[in-house]
């Protein structure tokens, strides 16, 4: 089931997390974007604008393109600054403009209207503040009864998701109650919000990829008597209009949303409310009374531990198990292991000797019937990465590091003998036949859910309108499709709940073990027996250590696998497993060496609507 979940949590990361990928190994994000503008008697305006960059990975800099069309009479720009400030530090003196594109520089051109800004600045994962200030005359219009800001204050060129976005406008001078409006156009989840007689401010959370911010604000024409910037027409009644118009028709467009967003959500808990039974149905799991002891004194069935180990989990078998089985495999007298002493190539003159393992074919085996899965893993062992009648975990070590292809085809091979451990498993009946079934139903509800979220988020971004109690109760809905199911799958016959309480009980036995009379429970070969699945349940050493303690060494010695932990070159390293460890070392680093090559009507504050007022100005930017 875990790796369902995996999969799950990959789908959603895919559907709701769009970086802003600019190579393989590096992206940015724009965690918050202040605007402050500062309007002057003479209808011009001082601007700072502060962007805030995640940087994950190397960058040589950013650029910004200011769009100056649109006001009247006028497209130029001056008093131009460029700093930047590192997170939580001190803004930097102002950058140089010129053409070198040395750190700490930058480029102002204009094109058709259009100032680009590009600014070098070297950041390596790192939050860094970009600042740009400047000076825009012309930006108000004053008309015979109202005067007018009406600025496109965020372009639509932007290709990021602008997180944190805060306008804010400063009059001049304050106004008498009433007399100053305002609203903003763009994604329907901004505000829009009177601070006080001579302050605005415009607010967005997350503003999407292309969506325009559009500032409009009114107020006395007194405010800004300098002004030179004149239209002799009345504009108040034309402007409350337009606004109403906007307003409305954003109004149903939220409702719009939100009756699709609602009506999705709903969709999303009544699928998983009848997923949920539909998989019951179909599965039909039973709960068994069964009686099984504290402590089990004899194997529950004879298989092998890479097999018990899928029994009782019904995960593949690890390298652990591999482990075990070879020993199994000496235990059934099929192979024998002996610690040598080898040459290892050296550029020095003196040889270097390492110790290692070797693994043996016994010339004569015992008649034994072997599973497929133990017939594999000494052809693929012995005869392959071997000499076809032993193998070193040298060898194996080797066979994985040396080779990229013979790596990959090293790692399908441990694969296939996983697949065969597992279809063993599966040959023993434990599981039922309707099992399987009914877990391609739950994960196909669980997949419609998680597309029904990613899809119900999308359509509230798409339509700029997102309401986080939908986002969250389709999310909920898509994660319990999954989560519900934890532990309930496979489904199995009561001969397998009642394998998986018997070994559970033997594996107690075995923790206790110290506290046991040994003796009493079986001969030292019985625990020979024992040992191998020891290895797989994890707790050989509680075992092993028991086995020294209790009986004489004459007894161990005659032990086909304990032989290897308690006596001759695996004694003098002490009795904990160290066979087990070296070979799963060896065989571990093999695997990793093949892996790693292979809106508002009366102006006075609220939401956003949609569309445009015609205001001046926007822009986009980015980084490289």
């Amino acid at each position: 089931m875990k790796k369902y979940l995996v999969g799950f949590i990959v789908i959603i990361g895919i559907g709701l997390a769009f970086p802003n990928q600019v190579a393989a190994d590096r992206s940015y994000t724009i965690d918050q974007y202040d605007v402050d503008i500062q309007l002057q008697k003479d209808g011009s305006a001082n601007y700072e604008e502060r962007i805030l960059y995640q940087f994950d990975g190397a960058f040589n800099g950013v650029f910004y393109d200011l769009n100056l069309t649109g006001r009247r009479n006028d497209s130029d720009i001056s008093a131009v600054e460029v700093r930047t400030q590192p997170f939580k530090g001190k803004e930097t003196a102002p950058y140089k403009e010129n053409s070198s594109g040395e750190n700490q520089t930058y480029q102002l051109t204009k094109n058709n209207g259009i100032a680009k800004f590009k600014v070098f600045n070297q950041v390596t994962n790192a939050k860094q503040t970009v600042i740009y200030r400047y000076h825009l005359r012309n930006v108000v219009t004053n008309y015979r009864d109202i005067a007018e800001l009406n600025q496109m204050v965020i372009g639509k060129e932007w290709q990021d998701t602008l997180n944190n976005v805060q306008v804010t406008i400063h009059l001049p001078e304050g106004t008498t109650s009433g007399d100053l409006r305002a609203w903003a156009h763009g994604s329907l989840n901004g505000n829009v919000k009177l601070e006080n007689n001579h302050t605005v401010r415009l607010t967005s959370n997350k503003n999407p990829a292309n969506s325009p911010i559009e500032a409009r604000v009114i107020f006395p024409t007194s405010i800004t008597s300098d002004n030179q910037n004149k239209v002799d027409s009345n504009q108040l009644d034309k402007i409350l209009s337009s606004e109403k118009t906007a307003a409305e028709n954003a109004n149903k467009k939220r409702k719009t949303v939100m009756g699709v967003s609602y009506s999705l959500a709903g969709l999303a808990v009544i699928i998983l409310i009848v997923g949920s039974f539909h998989v019951r149905k179909i599965a039909k799991k039973e709960k068994f009374s069964l009686l099984v002891p504290e402590h089990l004194y004899d194997i529950p069935v004879d298989i092998t531990p890479a097999v018990m180990y899928h029994v009782t989990t019904n995960q593949l078998p690890r390298t652990t198990d591999l482990t075990a089985t070879i020993m199994d495999l000496v235990r059934k007298g099929q192979l024998t292991i002996e610690e040598i002493e080898i040459d290892i190539p050296s550029i020095r003159r003196n040889k270097k000797r390492e110790k290692t393992f070797l693994i043996k074919k016994v010339t004569t085996p015992k008649p034994v019937q072997l599973l497929e899965h133990e017939r594999y893993l000494q052809t693929w062992l012995i005869e392959e990465v071997g000499n076809g009648q032993e193998v070193t975990l040298k060898q194996i070590e080797d066979y994985g590091k040396k080779d990229v292809k013979k790596a990959e085809i090293f790692t399908k091979k441990y694969s296939n003998w996983q697949q065969k451990v597992k279809q063993a498993s599966i040959n023993l009946g434990y599981i039922k036949s309707n099992s399987q079934k009914a877990l391609a139903v739950a994960m196909t509800y669980g997949v419609v859910l998680v597309l029904l979220g990613i899809g119900t988020i999308l359509t509230m971004l798409m339509l700029n309108g997102f309401y986080p109690i939908v986002a969250v109760a389709v999310s909920v809905a898509a994660i319990l499709s999954f989560v519900q199911w934890i532990g309930y799958f496979p489904v199995r016959t009561l001969e397998g709940e009642t394998a998986i309480k018997q070994w559970a009980a033997f594996k107690q036995m075995l923790k206790d073990v110290s506290n046991l009379k040994m003796a009493d429970v079986g001969s030292v070969i019985l625990w020979d027996h024992f040992l191998v699945y020891a290895i797989s349940l994890g707790v050989s050493k509680e075992v092993i250590n028991a086995l020294a303690v209790q009986f004489p060494q004459a007894d161990l010695g005659t032990m086909n696998v304990g032989h290897y932990y308690l006596y001759g070159a695996a004694w003098n390293m002490g009795a904990n497993g160290a066979f087990n460890h070296a070979f799963e070392s060896s065989f571990t680093n093999a695997m990793g060496s093949a892996i790693s090559n292979s809106s508002n009507a009366s102006g006075t504050g609220g939401g956003f609507s949609g569309g445009s007022s015609g205001g001046f100005g926007g822009g986009g930017g980015g980084a490289f």
